[in-house]
């Protein structure tokens, strides 16, 4: 185990700020000459090297989150009440005993497991993002043969003794998305697998050059440098164009932050909250995902700026 056991946090903000991470400046993805499957992917949704290193799993080693679990009680209780308040379209009153089994729990450290198919995806829809259009925009170039992928041939998933092999063109419209037992990508043929599956990091920044910067790297402030290479990309046509970028309406819990957004706005008409952050973060826990409280809170309180702004008035 690479970390210790510590006094744990007392509060959302002191859990965020005592986070684990190593040194970014020891993991810089453009000093390696080939990014494994997941990291491939990154770079296509997002086009920047923070989100590929995300995915970097020697990265994700030296990782962990203090992460606050609740009563699962509780937690059942939150989904059958968003489930009735999506069928009736309001939100159910306050209920403070409710509010009082969701503070109740514990702090523990959590380390990051292995990049995976399922962490990645839940990555990109929180952000409002298809992930399946990026995934076949993949398949698409290495099925034409415009981009070389290797990998260990195995008999099976159970099979670590494999071959390194490249994955011929031909094979890719019969792969799927499967993993490994500890979660780590693998892709599966109809009589074999392929572990450790990996790009050159040089054809998959031609591919996809970073000269096409993303709606949501734009929207974080992320632009291209003024350096960046012209867009040559030898399957870059007006559908592949969209393999990135943010898809409005296309996130996954929508409708489920839909009452948590109303309730957002009455906290902060009757005063109990200063801001939308502070209204987001007395409401996460209740809120759908897999992601921490805090990136919840982030969620929610972008996506009730952003509804809030459909509906002031254009000047």
């Amino acid at each position: 185990m690479l970390f210790e056991d510590e006094a744990p946090p007392t509060s959302g903000e002191e859990a965020r700020a005592r986070r684990v991470r190593p040194v970014e400046e020891r993991y810089d993805p453009d000093k390696l000459s080939h990014w494994s499957i997941t990291m491939t992917i990154a770079w296509i949704v997002w086009g920047d090297l923070g989100y590929v290193r995300q995915q970097w799993n020697d990265f994700r080693e030296e990782c962990a989150d203090w992460s606050f679990y609740t009563d699962p009680a509780a937690l059942a209780e939150v989904g059958r009440l968003a489930l009735r308040n999506l069928e009736n379209g309001e939100v159910a009153p306050n209920d403070p005993d409710l509010d009082r089994r969701l503070k109740k729990g514990e702090w523990r450290l959590t380390p990051w497991g292995s990049s995976s198919w399922h962490g990645l995806e839940m990555v990109v829809r929180s952000e409002g993002i298809a992930p399946e259009v990026s995934i076949d925009g993949l398949w698409l170039g290495a099925g034409e043969g415009k981009i070389q992928a290797s990998g260990f041939e195995c008999a099976n998933a159970r099979d670590f003794d494999g071959k390194l092999v490249e994955i011929p063109h031909y094979l890719w419209p019969r792969l799927r998305r499967a993993k490994e037992l500890s979660g780590k990508a693998l892709l599966a043929g109809p009589d074999r697998v392929y572990r450790d599956v990996r790009f050159s990091r040089l054809d998959v920044k031609a591919l996809w050059p970073l000269a096409e910067v993303t709606p949501a790297a734009q929207d974080d402030g992320l632009a291209a440098p003024a350096d960046a290479p012209p867009q040559t990309s030898a399957i870059r046509s007006e559908d592949q164009a969209k393999v990135r970028g943010r898809r409005p309406g296309q996130g996954s819990y929508a409708s489920l932050d839909a009452p948590l957004l109303l309730e957002m706005k009455r906290l902060l008409a009757e005063g109990r909250a200063a801001s939308a952050e502070e209204a987001a973060r007395q409401l996460a826990v209740r809120a759908f995902g897999a992601g921490t409280v805090d990136s919840k809170a982030e969620r929610l309180a972008r996506r009730f700026r952003e509804e809030e702004a459909k509906k002031a008035p254009s000047e």
